[in-house]
């Protein structure tokens, strides 16, 4: 029974999806006052790529000589369209990359000009023929990530659950699969826009609190959305919540998340092909891809595709290199048994039958998000690099250093192509005014002969004694010659680094980085409104016109279920606009007055009690100081928090600086946004679910913030 199961995986086909790819970012968005940047330990990203921006023109250098000026003209190209036109589309660049089965040789193009045909991109990776470069480098790549298991330990990692075992029922293996996909899903999610050391934390609190999916289903929506609080990006939270429960309740699943990624897309809520490709290979073991950030640099280097992934067409490429590849390495593990012939192995790379099921494709992806996080990182580190020898970026490196160093190494040279076959989605090679020559070439040594302090001491000790005399006394000679020992092992050692400087410089460059688009800066008034007339218990009082002053309750609100910040609670705030200067202070705090009125007129009734105060009438607003500003720093917004407090008094006790009758009148043009709004105590306010923005806002405004 079980045999005739695994022959039946092999003829279902899992169509391919067409996903759109993100950059990786870094962006652990609860972190007043600091900027959220890309890290070498971030994995990945799943929401939508932003359309491309306008990609500047770079500064022309000052002096530009025939060389340079021809390397611009041979590589210049049109962007990248959607359609044809003026560039190419998805398919047909994947037809002029993939027409042969086989990947070219692994000449590189030299640079700056880069001279190549367009299936100069065909991943080296793929080379079929079992004693070559390609073999060789998948095995060592498996080899490598299989001790970076053992190195790297991380909670959501474990062995694979082979649904064949004939060892375990299917119950048995049903339960565990189903525990397995919901780690791996969760750890998915919470990898996306944070570092891997905070998902670590949150994951294993997360995984303790909610071990299944069917516990999460059963959750509170606050309880969820407070486990969440610091990971940023709080809708995740509510869509993982949603997500669980839809899957729990569906007759079908019963709480088995679906095993292919078109199918995980369509019945999970949240999940986007990255996140579908990591659950179907590394929980179910089918031979499907992902493409995030880390993978999108790891791949653009191995091709040597020097190009934005934010084009369509280049997605659509890196996708299907993405997917040729995990289906080669999978076949080697069923070649090593014999079970496909030459033939068959050459067609089921580019073919889209599905294959066996096994641990490789979920090893190898997780491979290659290792890769891209720790060594192949926007500043790379190719010396340990365990596919370097594939890889064309890292070659055209060692071309570019050889040249630098005039070096007579022999290396291969990829041969100029034919016109029509000419890449022309390559961007050119950024010229640099001044390359640092490597010490030891010709250019450098001149330039550094008079400030070597070696060669000035030398010609003082010639001058001072005649050279007599110098080489007479042996303990000095002994320390002469130890000293120009160490001094050609400290040149060798320089030469090696500068040497791999250059290389990794080149590395560097891909893929291409096109230029960010400009931050959003908002100006807002977050406004503290705190209740005097009522203690903490809800119960009326009269405030006190003393120097003693006993705290009430604070007004807040709750921000909608989508969009920054979703659902999470906050000081009632009135926004001055984007991308433009603030209202002068006066204008800014007669506006928040205006606001802070309003709302009283709406919201001064309490739900603990039945009385009903109106402003103007039993109640007197009362402007405090304003507490200055704080800036809080989104991945895509600075947000300027400028913080007033106001407070309620009754109107017997009506203290100094109460706002006039005037002020405390809400204006007919002021707009009062629909949200749940409500009166906590500072305990209440506390334990909600607030951003670290509004946390550091109620911290000025106790006075304990640092």
């Amino acid at each position: 029974m079980r045999a005739a199961k695994r022959k039946a995986t092999t003829t279902s086909s899992p169509p391919p999806t067409k996903p759109r790819v993100l950059q990786d970012h870094d962006s652990y968005t609860d972190s007043s006052l600091s900027v959220d940047g890309s890290d070498d330990d971030d994995y990945h990203s799943e929401d939508d790529a932003e359309a491309p921006p306008k990609r500047k023109r770079n500064a022309s250098p000052k002096k530009k000589n025939s060389n340079q000026e021809a390397a611009s003209a041979s590589t210049a190209s049109p962007k990248l369209s959607k359609k044809d036109g003026s560039g190419l589309g998805g398919k047909a660049l994947i037809n002029l990359i993939f027409r042969s089965d086989r990947p070219s040789d692994g000449a590189a193009a030299l640079p700056p000009v880069r001279s190549h045909a367009f299936d100069y991109h065909h991943p080296l990776l793929l080379d079929s023929t079992s004693d070559g470069a390609g073999a060789k480098a998948r095995s060592a790549f498996l080899e490598w990530y299989a001790g970076v298991k053992k190195d790297r330990e991380m909670p959501w990692r474990a062995d694979w659950i082979d649904p064949f075992d004939e060892d375990s029922s299917e119950e048995q293996i049903r339960t565990a699969l189903k525990e397995r996909a919901y780690r791996v899903w969760i750890s998915e999610v919470m990898l996306q826009q944070t570092r891997v050391a905070t998902v670590v934390k949150y994951f294993n609190r997360w995984t303790a609190k909610w071990p299944s999916i069917d516990s999460l289903a059963k959750a509170d929506a606050q309880d969820v959305l407070a486990a969440w609080k610091g990971l940023g990006y709080y809708s995740r939270s509510a869509r993982i919540h949603e997500a669980a429960k839809k899957v729990v309740n569906d007759k079908k699943l019963q709480g088995m998340l679906p095993e292919l990624p078109e199918d995980l897309s369509r019945d999970v809520p949240g999940v986007g092909p990255y996140t579908a490709g990591a659950i179907s290979s590394i929980v179910f073991g089918h031979a499907v891809p992902i493409i995030d950030g880390n993978v999108v640099r790891v791949l653009s280097r191995q091709m040597g595709l020097l190009a934005s992934s934010k084009d369509k067409a280049i997605t659509d490429v890196l996708w299907e290199a993405a997917r040729r590849i995990v289906r080669r390495a999978t076949l080697d593990c069923l070649v090593e048994a014999d079970a496909l012939s030459e033939e068959e192995q050459r067609t089921s790379v580019f073919g889209r039958e599905a294959l066996q099921r096994s641990s490789v494709p979920g090893d190898w992806n997780q491979a290659l998000m290792e890769l891209g996080s720790t060594i192949c990182a926007p500043k790379p580190s190719c010396n340990r690099c365990p596919i370097q020898s594939t890889c064309r970026a890292y070659h055209e490196g060692l071309l570019a250093a050889d040249a630098a160093s005039n070096s007579s190494t022999a290396r291969a040279e990829a041969p100029l192509p034919d016109l029509e076959d000419l890449c022309s989605v390559c961007a050119p090679v950024p010229i640099f005014e001044e390359r640092p020559a490597l010490p030891g070439h010709k250019s450098e040594a001149k330039a550094s002969k008079a400030k070597d302090p070696g060669n000035v001491q030398l010609k003082q000790s010639t001058i001072s004694f005649g050279g007599k005399a110098i080489g007479s006394d042996m303990s000095r000679s002994s320390s002469s010659s130890n000293a120009k020992a160490k001094s050609k092992a400290q040149a060798q050692a320089e030469q090696v680094e500068a040497f791999s400087s250059i290389v990794e410089a080149h590395v560097k460059l891909m893929p291409l980085k096109v230029e960010k688009s400009k931050v959003k800066e908002e100006n807002c008034a977050v406004c503290i409104i705190e209740d005097m007339t009522r203690s903490t218990d809800g119960t009326d009082r009269a405030c006190s016109n003393g120097s003693v002053r006993t705290r009430g309750q604070i007004l807040v609100e709750q921000r909608p279920s989508k969009g920054l910040l979703a659902n999470m609670w906050q000081f009632p705030t009135l926004s001055f606009g984007y991308d433009q200067p603030p209202p002068p202070a006066q204008k800014r705090a007669a506006m928040a007055a205006e606001f802070v009125g309003a709302l009283v007129a709406k919201h001064l009734h309490h739900p603990r009690s039945s009385t009903k105060l109106s402003a103007g009438a039993n109640v007197s607003v009362v402007k405090k100081p304003p507490l200055g500003v704080i800036q809080h720093v989104f991945s895509h917004l600075v947000l300027n928090m400028h913080i007033y407090v106001h407070e309620l008094h009754a109107t017997n006790a009506r203290a100094d600086g109460a706002a006039n009758d005037k002020e405390q009148q809400p204006s007919q043009a002021q707009k009062i946004a629909d949200m749940p709004r409500k009166w906590c105590s500072e305990a209440e306010i506390a334990r909600a679910n607030m951003g670290t923005g509004m946390v550091n806002v109620f911290q000025r405004y106790r006075g304990t913030a640092k």
